[in-house]
């Protein structure tokens, strides 16, 4: 009986499905610029990770809390860019100085992207 329990409390983790990548501009082209290595190179997982918590939230967490509209998109993106706390706990959000607000809204708009996936 608690050889039936056991694997009645074991559930599989199923990852979740990338998006398809946002289209890129022409000279994100031509510096061959792909938006997940965007992700990659801003540090963003260091912290965050598709489906699993690290520090911060998982990317499709933050995505099943809002929805992609411009205004949460421009807010997220000021959020990365300024840094912040409070949303997901006690652990601030470190400020991305360094990435323009194209890039911020383009990462959270990936980001947003997630919602559907399973």
């Amino acid at each position: 009986m608690l050889f039936a329990a056991l694997i009645s409390c074991h559930t599989v983790k199923k990852r979740a499905k990338p998006p398809e990548p946002i289209p890129l501009t022409d000279a994100e082209k031509k510096r061959g610029l792909d938006l997940y290595q965007l992700i990659e190179a801003k540090d963003c997982i260091t912290c965050h990770t598709i489906d699993t918590r690290l520090i911060g939230p998982p990317f499709i967490t933050v995505s099943r809390k809002y929805d992609a509209t411009a205004e949460n998109i421009d807010r997220l993106s000021l959020k990365i860019i300024n840094g912040g706390i409070g949303v997901w706990g006690d652990v601030p959000m470190t400020p991305h100085t360094s990435l323009t607000q194209e890039e911020a809204k383009k990462i959270v708009t990936l980001i947003l992207s997630l919602k559907n996936q399973q």
